[in-house]
């Protein structure tokens, strides 16, 4: 018999369906989201052979903390908050997932963001909510440049589906990419000249110790009267530098699915409450398909591994 803890609450939307997948001689215990702190994390880990986790810091306090564990399984494909080369020093095996249902959500969020924004959805649902009833002009797909930054699955997704509503793609990314050029996207090798003819700029890198800040305060600087759109990880943008933009530019928007603590501390509570600031609570991989198709990944994994 194995001990697993899991704890992403995605699992949780689909409960039914996983109930039918666990191995019924195994325990497993569900938290139903993240853990936090630091020490109720450690206590958790104690004892398990196995862990699928969201956004938690596995760190080497942590992995000393869980003396029976041999597998962590990260529910998604980034494994930035997992101290890997300790975990594999220490003979721990780590896993992520990808999948399609994903990407094709993320990318779907990304086209909702773009849309809001050339019909000023987020400025008409906060002046009804204040009682007031204004008129915005619309922009129209051809008119608007968008910039991408990086060149995987989910700016490919991105931009066909943009491609469909005739949005004109440039995209930034170290090496031009033969099917990007082949949708009929602009290649920028340089960051900033892609911002710079760009009307929306949406990233789609992620995070390690070469993309932490690569949206700096320099570049923030470039954005007057553009969007920025973030369903990568919060950490790509300056942090420092986007608190200074929000406040100081009004013209200046700011569009994300991600923030730098989830659920948001204060610091991301004072962000997302300004007016050009518009955040979903990291849903984009929030579909019956996608949850389910990660899951019974992860599961898959734990049923070879233990």
């Amino acid at each position: 018999m194995s001990k697993i803890l899991i704890t992403p609450q995605g699992f949780n939307f689909i409960r039914p369906q996983v109930e039918k997948y666990l191995v019924p001689q195994n325990e497993y215990i569900f938290t139903n989201g993240l853990i936090a702190d630091g020490s109720k994390l450690c206590e958790l880990l104690s004892d398990v052979d196995a862990v699928v986790i969201g956004s938690e810091n596995i760190d080497k306090t942590s992995i000393d903390s869980a003396k029976n564990l041999k597998v962590i399984v990260r529910f998604g494909t980034t494994i930035e908050n997992i101290d890997v080369d300790y975990a594999e020093k220490v003979g721990i095996k780590v896993f992520s997932i990808k999948s399609k249902h994903t990407v094709d959500g993320v990318s779907r969020l990304c086209l909702m963001f773009l849309l809001n924004y050339i019909f000023n959805i987020q400025k008409h649902t906060r002046d009804a909510s204040g009682g007031s009833w204004v008129r915005y002009m619309n922009s129209s797909p051809a008119t608007i440049r968008v910039g991408l930054v990086g060149a995987g699955d989910i700016a490919k997704g991105f931009l066909k589906l943009g491609l469909n509503l005739g949005f004109n793609f440039g995209y930034y990314s170290r090496n031009k990419k033969k099917v990007i050029d082949d949708l009929g996207a602009v290649y920028y090798s340089n960051l900033q000249d892609l911002v710079q003819n760009s009307d929306v700029v949406s990233l789609h890198i992620p995070l390690t110790n070469k993309t932490e800040s690569i949206i700096s305060t320099e570049i923030l600087s470039l954005f007057s009267n553009k969007l920025l759109i973030n369903t990568s990880r919060a950490k790509v943008v300056d942090q420092i530098g986007l608190r200074r933009m929000i406040e100081e530019l009004d013209s200046f928007t700011y569009f994300t699915d991600v923030l730098c603590t989830e659920p948001p501390g204060n610091e991301d509570l004072k962000l997302i409450r300004k007016p050009n600031v518009f955040s979903t609570a990291h849903i984009g991989g929030y579909s019956d398909d996608a949850l389910a198709d990660v899951a019974f990944k992860a599961l898959d994994i734990l049923r070879e591994e233990l």
